[in-house]
């Protein structure tokens, strides 16, 4: 399966925005993948329990440097040959993402297809409270944070909850560091167990809201997470409801990501607007079954 066969996206307007439409991956391409993929290790003990109690971990070397090398190589293809999904012009000039870059280029795909991966996933998503889970893959993100001085601005604290329309907790995100990161190059800071504390509303954009602005007894009742370094294939794991933001690349360096989000195979759909699940005509109150939406771990 090559990278022209996996091209299958088309970009059309919906709300003033270029939103890209993506043909999902058929079944015998995600065994296929399944077949080769990319090398994940797994999660300690001692990690899941940090992820429970804290709402993220971070986990070195979650997949091998080179590996990571070689993404960060694709990535610069990618800038240059595909236009990125189209944001706001108020949100952060310096930010740029391609979504769904695993069903168009296989070599993502053999990522966060990756049975490990899902593995990880439905791992660090089961609690004493719902057992073990399976995770379903969600979506998948190339992400690009520009220098300052090119606008590479903070990203604003929030949740991801509250933007998808799921009943019930558990949904995470894999952020894998595809460069070396300092903290001064917008690595994540999260509110620490802020993943207890509830839901705290919808905000019209993940990048023009900051909670602890708009909710200032967050800060005043919370630690937030030291400043990471990453190494290439380091990789930061986030509960959905887990408060978190980007500072400024405040270096010369771009900052490539790319971010695997998961979420668990017992979730129901609400209903609830989402240009992502809107279109996929999903029955309200029952589990997310689409061909876009693959179960790719179990615990």
């Amino acid at each position: 399966m090559s990278t022209q066969e996996m091209s299958k996206d088309e970009f059309t307007a919906e709300d003033g925005r270029d939103v890209p439409r993506y043909q999902a991956l058929s079944r015998s391409e995600i065994e296929k993948i399944a077949e080769n993929p990319i090398e994940v290790r797994d999660v300690t003990e001692d990690e899941r329990s940090f992820y429970y109690e804290h709402g993220w971990v971070k986990l070195p070397e979650l997949i091998s440097p080179e590996q990571a090398a070689e993404f960060a190589r694709l990535a610069e293809e990618i800038e240059a040959s595909e236009p990125p999904l189209a944001l706001p012009a108020h949100q952060d000039a310096g930010f740029r993402a391609w979504s769904q870059v695993s069903m168009r280029h296989e070599e993502f795909a053999r990522l966060c297809y990756a049975p490990n991966l899902g593995k990880v996933a439905a791992k660090l998503m089961s609690n004493p409270y719902f057992g073990k889970r399976q995770a379903l893959r969600s979506s998948d993100t190339l992400q690009r944070k520009a220098p300052e001085k090119t606008g590479g601005a903070p990203t604003d604290w929030h949740q991801d909850v509250t933007y998808f329309p799921l009943d019930r907790d558990g949904m995470l995100v894999v952020w894998i560091a595809l460069v070396d990161m300092t903290p001064d190059m917008g690595t994540m800071r999260f509110v620490d167990k802020s993943h207890h504390m509830g839901r705290f509303g919808l905000s019209p954009s993940f990048l023009d809201n900051n909670l602890l602005d708009v909710f200032p007894g967050i800060a005043e009742n919370s630690t937030i997470s030291p400043p990471l370094t990453m190494r290439a294939g380091d990789a930061t794991v986030h509960d959905a409801g887990t408060i978190h933001s980007a500072p400024s690349n405040t270096t010369d360096r771009k900052r490539w990501v790319y971010a695997c989000g998961y979420i668990p195979a017992d979730a129901r759909y609400t209903g609830g607007k989402h240009p992502a699940y809107d279109r996929l005509n999903l029955p309200v109150g029952e589990p997310l079954n689409h061909p876009t939406m693959p179960l790719v771990g179990t615990f």
